[in-house]
């Protein structure tokens, strides 16, 4: 994977993935886009980074869900106990 420069990183960071992905799409030599063949490689590594960046802050908020889900099964599951077994 290409080193990203500061300032290549903060102008991508600065535009966002989205706009990042269409001016590498696109190959826009503007100055809001891509303006070199280096800066290309920068950004494609720079798009692949946040991909694997946002997949993993999807995963993570997957098991902090099925964490949540889980604990709510045991409490529920020991105040069913709880009345279950209460005296009449």
């Amino acid at each position: 994977m290409a080193a990203i420069r500061d300032e290549s990183r903060r102008k991508f960071e600065k535009l966002g993935l989205a706009r990042m992905r269409h001016a590498f799409k696109q190959g826009i030599t503007d100055s809001q886009g891509i303006a070199n063949r280096a800066e290309s490689v920068e950004a494609e590594a720079w798009i692949q980074e946040e991909e694997v960046r946002q997949q993993r802050r999807k995963w993570g908020h997957l098991w902090l869900l099925i964490g949540v889900v889980a604990l709510l099964i045991a409490g529920a599951a020991i105040m069913v106990r709880d009345w279950m077994m209460a005296p009449p």
